[in-house]
């Protein structure tokens, strides 16, 4: 059982969506943006409405200090150190792969 909860319909509890938990890729983007959000946490969205620490809870259900909370637990630095990097090359061969197909 988690310790992250939302409120459901009628009012009641019920767990949160963390799925995304479970997709090392969207780990992966949440970890990023996390730490992009970080410094401005406080500041307001483009559209003005909340602040971004608030955006972050509402789109993965848990607050950015529960999620550096998680994130270190997970050793998700260590995990994503050099994988950016890693990643977008593998994104790079795969797109020239096809284009190279195609022509």
């Amino acid at each position: 059982m988690t310790r992250y909860h939302s409120k459901g319909e009628g009012g009641g509890l019920r767990p949160p969506n963390l799925s995304w938990q479970e997709d090392e890729e969207q780990v992966f983007r949440i970890y990023h943006l996390a730490r992009h959000i970080w410094p401005m946490r406080h500041e307001l969205t483009p559209k003005g409405a909340i602040p971004w620490e608030d955006w972050f809870q509402n789109h993965t259900a848990m607050t950015l200090d529960e999620f550096v909370i998680w994130s270190n637990e997970q050793r998700l630095r260590e995990k994503f150190k050099n994988v950016k990097h890693a990643k977008h090359r593998i994104v790079v061969a795969q797109k020239e792969k096809l284009i190279g197909r195609e022509g």
